[in-house]
């Protein structure tokens, strides 16, 4: 990796995807008369803008007995590979009872922000909140399907029998909690998935585009039936598919800031006279401090980018996996390159950086993006050295890092500038997969980077960095911490988004060696860089600080 800050301006499809977290009452089931949590899950599974980062259920829609496995079902078929779906709240008893659900969320929330979009009742989330109340700070918002405004009625069509507000009233108490922790709230309600209609001729184009839906679909079809025979409608509204849309696009929606608050008055589901039940009340005429962002109208044409985005299960069309064996061949479980060995499968990696080369489609995803740019850096990087082979280290060579002579999605590119897309997208773990073919080099994994995968490896590797002691080193008996000089060199990018270094070792460093790192008088030490090259044999194993030194003044 070459010292130096790039600015480049970047597209949308550049952003870092947004994290996520979902807690979800599914109950895709012939007669369980609701599937929007479904078509939620995966609108977001399908989204590249979002990277879903866990999934939780709590009951709601039908008993947390049977919208677990659902919820699993689901996960398992449509969301990323391994991801774990946690059991929440049984009840809206359950409210600050800790269960596996509220420990999954808590644990997240300490490592990273996230967006949390509650599709069913709030118990979960509300737990966390109540047990650990200064993780309000660590959500970036709540968007919740809950809410409405002033003498509203939720009514399929004039006439029809009223809905309840069934997130909210399954769990007011919920509510008032994350009312009081003030975490920045935004209301997908009844309102604005009222005016969002999907009809039989949207199923039938899902169903005709992707089979694997089949399960769902029949769910909904069922769905479709009871709306028609019950509330006489053509067609049904997806409810929670809107929350998710406007995590993705949140400009296309009209929204606006209103005081909030919890109120007693007559059920309107019954006849008038009937018993006080709470009321989530959005108005401008409240005098709560209480605030949120209230959606009332959706983009236009939201059913059909829904069901597009439904529709297209969309995978990276790079094809990693000679990539993905030539490191489980060719790196060793020390992390060291054979490139004496390597070098007569040139051919075999030129395959593979020819694949990089054309325009990548606009429509790959954040993480397939970033995986596939940190797999060209790595590949790259190994590319140029068996050119230049052997060699003591890629100083020796000429301007290994500035020189734009590789093509990749379309462009001629350095490997500094590939390096600065990388960092532009806000992620520092990058700085534990990039391996710049050095000895003081993080580990250069032993298979390719996956966009579905991604969360998982990039932890993995930073993990594997920090416990090489070789590398980075932990003194409990005298709180120092002798690290890599890419905590320096980088030290701004692991310093963003309320972050340190000192906060990324202690979540990534060896249990029990890192806790020294938030008491008073610690401190951080960096190592000598060794840029010797990281070959099996003794090439480079005698390069100097001296040598670098001289090496790196020419080739400025």
């Amino acid at each position: 990796m070459r010292l130096s800050v790039i600015a480049l301006l970047l597209s949308a499809a550049l952003r870092a995807a947004i994290p996520i977290w979902i807690d979800t009452d599914p109950s895709v089931a012939r007669g369980g008369h609701e599937v929007d949590d479904g078509f939620a899950l995966l609108e977001a599974f399908r989204s590249p803008e979002l990277s879903v980062r866990g999934v939780s259920v709590v009951f709601g829609n039908a008993p947390l007995d049977t919208a677990f496995p659902i919820g699993q079902q689901l996960v398992k078929e449509f969301g990323p590979p391994r991801m774990a779906v946690h059991r929440g709240a049984a009840s809206a008893q359950d409210l600050g009872v800790e269960t596996d659900a509220s420990r999954a969320l808590e644990a997240a929330l300490r490592g990273e922000k996230l967006v949390v979009l509650a599709i069913g009742p709030l118990t979960n989330v509300a737990t966390v909140l109540k047990q650990h109340p200064e993780l309000a700070k660590r959500i970036t918002k709540i968007v919740a399907v809950a809410g409405r405004r002033p003498h509203q009625r939720f009514i399929a069509r004039a006439g029809a029998r009223p809905f309840r507000d069934f997130n909210f009233e399954m769990d007011a108490p919920a509510f008032q909690v994350l009312l009081d922790s003030k975490v920045p709230l935004v209301l997908a309600p009844w309102e604005v998935s009222s005016k969002v209609w999907l009809r039989a001729r949207d199923l039938a184009t899902l169903r005709s585009k992707d089979p694997s839906l089949s399960w769902v679909l029949d769910a909904a079809q069922d769905l479709l039936l009871f709306w028609r025979k019950n509330f006489g409608t053509d067609g049904l509204n997806p409810f929670d598919t809107l929350a998710v849309g406007y995590v993705i696009a949140p400009d296309g929606f009209r929204c606006e800031q209103l005081p909030i608050a919890i109120k007693h008055l007559p059920d309107d589901t019954v006849a008038a006279g009937g018993a006080l039940k709470p009321y989530l009340i959005a108005a401008r005429e409240l005098s709560s401090s209480n605030t949120t962002d209230y959606c009332f109208a959706p983009p236009p044409g939201f059913a059909e980018t829904l069901v597009e985005r439904i529709a297209h299960a969309q995978t990276s069309p790079i094809d990693e996996s000679i990539w993905d064996k030539l490191t489980k061949k060719y790196v060793t479980p020390e992390a060291r390159v054979d490139y004496a060995a390597l070098k007569k499968e040139t051919p075999r990696l030129d395959a593979y950086l020819k694949e990089l080369a054309p325009k990548w489609p606009d429509w790959l995803g954040v993480d397939e993006r970033e995986a596939a740019l940190i797999n060209a850096y790595n590949a790259l990087t190994v590319r140029w050295i068996l050119t230049n082979y052997p060699v003591e280290s890629i100083w020796r060579t000429k301007h290994p890092f500035t020189e734009a002579r590789y093509t990749i999605d379309g462009q001629r590119v350095s490997l500094d500038q590939i390096e600065g897309q990388l960092r532009a997208m806000g992620d520092p773990r990058i700085h534990s997969a990039l391996v710049c073919a050095s000895r003081s080099c993080p580990p250069l994994r032993r298979e390719a980077y996956q966009g579905s995968r991604l969360n998982e490896q990039l932890d993995a590797n930073f993990h594997d960095w920090l416990a090489n002691g070789r590398l980075n080193e932990f003194s409990v008996p005298t709180r120092t911490a002798s690290v890599s000089m890419i905590f320096k060199w980088y030290g701004d990018d692991f310093r963003k988004n309320d972050g340190s270094v000192e906060k990324y070792l202690a979540r990534y460093g060896p249990g029990g060696q890192v806790k020294f790192l938030s008491e008073p008088g610690s401190r951080i030490e960096y190592k000598p860089y060794n840029w010797g090259l990281n070959d099996t044999s003794n090439h480079g194993s005698h390069y100097s600080q001296e040598n670098f030194y001289w090496d790196a003044l020419r080739n400025k």
